[in-house]
């Protein structure tokens, strides 16, 4: 349980990274090795071969601190977040 609920934060972290990089390309700059956080969420949303839990789990406790983001970052996420809430609302 604990495993799939670190790996499913991992994914958030990544997908909103992502959609920062794409909205705010500079701010998203700011996050080191953010294109190797979008990476690994990419493999652990697709799942590429097997996933090597020891490794996620190594992920976790030597870089987490590369997976704090700036408060500006954090600020352009939201943002984002409330820009696609807007879209969505508008499609349905």
């Amino acid at each position: 349980m604990l495993r799939s609920a670190v790996e499913r934060q991992l994914e958030i972290v990544g997908e909103a990274l992502a959609q920062l990089a794409r909205i705010d390309p500079a701010s998203a700059s700011e996050i080191k090795e953010f294109r190797r956080i979008i990476g690994f969420r990419n493999i652990l949303i697709h799942g590429y071969a097997e996933i090597d839990h020891r490794i996620v789990w190594g992920v976790l406790e030597t870089k987490l601190p590369v997976f704090q983001m700036p408060k500006r970052c954090l600020a352009v996420r939201n943002k984002a977040h409330q820009a696609s809430e807007v879209y969505l609302n508008r499609s349905l």
